[in-house]
């Protein structure tokens, strides 16, 4: 089993919260998840996941690419906000239309959103199921850990829940993704 890193011990999560999660994800939703998963990769990647992360032992690697997707999508809101500002600065609008066109572009929702919310949530659960997969303890589980730092105890089976029915409706189900 994965021990945490050095470093990140502050990060484990309690042990009691880290049961509550294993009850909450027992055998049923794991094997619903790794179903749901197959349905957008292929049996043979899927697979090939866990194979892998069975060697590696947890899941940091998903946790990681989760949230350069989700930080990738707080940076493309901030470039359409930048790309709209600079074209108020062009037409000659004043700094606070400026500051008004960055902030209201910026905070818009935009078409793909719903799409890299999906992958980074995505991404998690496969990391989560991985490490129930694999036999790591959930309380060191870097996909859990930041599910639950964005969405709360309560929202972690809504999750797991939407994950079972299809992972397009993941964002629909969980408050705003950062």
């Amino acid at each position: 089993m994965r021990r945490p890193a050095e470093g990140d011990a502050d990060d484990r999560l309690p042990t009691g919260l880290a049961r509550w999660c294993a009850d909450a994800l027992a055998d049923d939703p794991v094997a619903a998840i790794s179903a749901r998963a197959a349905t957008y990769v292929t049996d043979r990647t899927w697979q090939a996941l866990v194979r892998e992360n069975r060697r590696g032992g947890g899941c940091d690697d998903l946790a990681k690419a989760a949230r350069d997707v989700l930080e990738l999508k707080k940076s493309l809101h901030g470039a359409i906000g930048g790309g709209v500002a600079g074209a108020v600065d062009r037409a000659g609008g004043s700094g606070l239309m400026v500051a008004f066109a960055r902030e209201l572009a910026s905070r818009l929702t935009l078409p793909f959103d719903a799409q890299l919310a999906a992958v980074a949530r995505g991404l998690q659960l496969a990391g989560i199921c991985v490490c129930l997969l694999t036999g790591v303890e959930l309380a060191d589980c870097a996909c859990l850990r930041d599910v639950l730092r964005a969405e709360g105890e309560k929202q972690v089976e809504a999750l797991v829940s939407g994950a079972v029915e299809d992972w397009r409706e993941l964002p629909g189900l969980l408050g705003d993704v950062p």
